[in-house]
């Protein structure tokens, strides 16, 4: 089964921000490209202090930081305009005077021809000049990825100079070469117009040869092909160390990173709290926990991360219990950066919604709607993952209130919604290669839940499927940590009716 969530988009864009694009590109010689883990709790109050509450987020600085700076925070966007930003950003310093020494110069050059190499070191043997639009970046571009190479010397020119003058130039953009021994000075021939085929021309005409990063990003199998140790072999079991490691995940580092918590937003987390404490078959200090922490919440309008943090912390006792990060079972990836947490974080949701509905089966005034509401509240103002938390949003929106009219709808509901997440995650960098995208559950695991005349879905089955695999009857208790028992201080890893 696959409950993965993360998107392909967010990982291939930080890999090329972070790889291809920035660092492992010649730009490192004035950018510096960190990347910070803000799901990892060692890091949760530097990101809730730079305010990232969704990935991915990236953040320019200047070299020179003050003390509070939050810097420039730049939307999810293609790696191209993204680049155009951090240009922008690196020039708008530069004419505040507040660039860093060793920074190429992005600005255009405005002086006479034969001063260009003025306090240039005598290590430069050339100085190239690419002629442009003043509008244009296409030249910072280049500068940035020429910036390594020491003997030459790349500044961009504004095409209506007047250090132009007395040079022949037929078409925008241009390149010109000035050799420092002669002065002499020659544009370089070619139609080239993109930044690509201007750092190209430049390259050949000094014999550079630029080494590109690996730009592979498709998961692969161990060379043996066999699964790590531990990996679920195929099986849809249930575990409740999964699901406690995805609550105490959710909370204290999903929720405990906003920096503020109020209206709206804390009214999410009210109702999330809510159906965890009426849905979810949590052993009986953890539900201890839930509850305690609903009694805080209660008493207040308002929260900080910092503060949540802090509660949570003094809640801890033997009766009351946030368990702290255990093994994962059913949801262990081949490696860190798969399944984990967004497998059991679906892992949470299904099990909320089967189990609401056994719970409220006799009880006429039960609105179905109810857990719906308070996972979409959750994945709006909480889930970290901008792009999943987004398309959440789009499927909820599409037809979530329409579908749901009666108990099982819920649980077809997020079934169906499971589906659709896996089949557009099929085949991407996101996928566990041991655990690849399918439609769920699959014949395999449950025969009966295809028709035989077309290998379609028997959606009563599948329904079938659902409540007997969620149930808390069906939770196994394998590889959770042991908790004092509530009655006599004795070490328990069961739930209360086992």
């Amino acid at each position: 089964m696959s409950r993965q969530m993360l998107s392909l988009d967010d990982r291939r864009y930080v890999w090329e921000v972070t790889q291809n694009k920035i660092r492992g590109s010649s730009w490192n010689h004035t950018i510096r490209v960190g990347v910070v883990n803000c799901i990892d709790s060692k890091n949760t109050r530097l990101c809730r202090f730079y305010e990232v509450e969704s990935y991915p987020t990236i953040r320019l600085f200047n070299a020179n930081l003050e003390k509070d700076d939050l810097g420039m925070t730049i939307k999810k966007a293609s790696s191209e305009v993204l680049q155009e930003k951090i240009i922008q950003f690196l020039i708008d310093l530069q004419k505040k005077n507040l660039g860093a020494p060793n920074w190429v110069n992005l600005l255009p050059y405005s002086s006479k021809i034969e001063s260009i190499f003025r306090n240039v070191p005598q290590l430069v043997k050339s100085a190239v000049l690419i002629v442009e639009k003043n509008d244009s970046l296409v030249g910072s571009h280049s500068i940035l990825d020429l910036g390594l190479y020491e003997t030459i010397y790349v500044r961009k020119i504004d095409a209506g100079s007047p250090a132009l003058d007395y040079i022949e130039i037929l078409d925008i953009p241009a390149v010109v070469v000035i050799d420092r021994e002669t002065n002499k000075n020659h544009v370089l021939k070619g139609n080239a117009t993109t930044r690509e085929e201007i750092t190209s021309m430049i390259m050949k005409e000094f014999g550079i040869v630029k080494e590109e990063p690996s730009k592979n990003i498709s998961p692969e199998k161990d060379s043996s092909g066999k699964p790590p140790k531990g990996i679920n072999n195929g099986t849809d079991q249930v575990y409740m160390v999964d699901i406690e490691n995805a609550l105490s995940n959710s909370l204290l580092n999903e929720v405990a990173v906003k920096k503020n918590i109020t209206g709206v937003r804390y009214q999410a987390l009210v109702n999330y709290i809510d159906i965890l404490i009426r849905y979810l078959p949590t052993r009986p200090q953890v539900l201890n926990f839930l509850k305690n922490f609903q009694n805080h919440l209660k008493k207040h309008s308002y929260i900080t991360g910092e503060q949540l943090v802090n509660v949570i912390r003094d809640l801890q006792s033997t009766t009351s219990v946030l368990p702290e990060k255990q093994q994962w079972k059913g949801c262990l990836g081949s490696k860190p950066t798969f399944r984990g947490f967004p497998c059991g974080l679906w892992v949470t949701f299904h099990t909320l919604t089967v189990n609401a509905v056994f719970r409220e089966k006799d009880n006429p005034d039960y609105n179905p709607k109810d857990v719906i509401r308070g996972i979409h509240g959750y994945v709006k103002y909480f889930f970290t993952c901008d792009y999943c938390s987004t398309h959440f949003q789009e499927m909820y929106k599409k037809d979530a209130e329409t579908f749901v009219q009666k108990p099982d709808d819920e649980i077809m509901w997020f079934w169906t919604s499971h589906n659709k997440v896996n089949m557009r995650l099929k085949n991407s960098a996101s996928e566990d290669p041991y655990h690849p995208k399918q439609l769920f559950p699959t014949k395999k695991n449950c025969p009966t839940c295809y028709l035989s005349h077309d290998n379609s879905f028997h959606r009563e089955n599948v329904k079938l499927y659902l409540k007997k695999l969620y149930n808390s009857t069906s939770i196994s208790y394998d590889g959770v940590q042991a908790l004092a028992s509530i009655e006599d201080g004795k070490s328990t890893s069961g739930s209360a009716d086992k």
